[in-house]
């Protein structure tokens, strides 16, 4: 297993426009095309990190710089430790950025993600609601001091 820079390492954008696009329910968000990736990739202030095996991208960490260092990891596949690995290498990341914290927002009945986040040494902040096609969407916000 070897970590990647989706900056860098463009080889593996299909496969992460695929694999982001299947978690567009717990992202609250949109599909997104190649070509906006590629575009948001090099215009805006996030680090994005990869993990591979066999040129297979498992799981994606994104750190959002401009998002007072939000954080969003999504996997291949569940329960196999990738989100935990995510998140230390995206911790030596906004250490090396001299960021002091990172934080999270995990849709309420997400319980998988939860626990990568516990596990990883977030704590629970809050109970926050975001607005995703015109529905009320309760989450909870992590938070950990790095």
């Amino acid at each position: 297993m070897r970590i990647v820079n989706l900056k860098k390492e463009k080889q593996f954008l299909n496969s992460y426009v695929e694999l982001r696009n299947r978690y567009v329910e717990e992202l609250l968000t949109n599909p997104v095309s190649l070509k906006e990736t590629e575009q948001w990739l090099s215009a805006t202030d996030v680090e994005i990190r990869g993990l591979v095996e066999d040129d297979l991208l498992l799981g994606v960490v994104i750190l959002y710089c401009q998002k007072d260092a939000e954080v969003t990891i999504f996997v291949q596949r569940k329960n196999q430790g990738i989100g935990t690995k995510l998140l230390t290498i995206i911790e030596e990341v906004a250490k090396e950025k001299k960021i002091p914290y990172l934080w999270a927002w995990v849709r309420k009945d997400n319980l998988i993600a939860q626990r990568i986040f516990i596990k990883a040494g977030y704590t629970e902040e809050k109970i926050e609601e975001r607005i995703y096609k015109n529905s009320k969407i309760k989450g909870i916000r992590f938070k950990k001091w790095i």
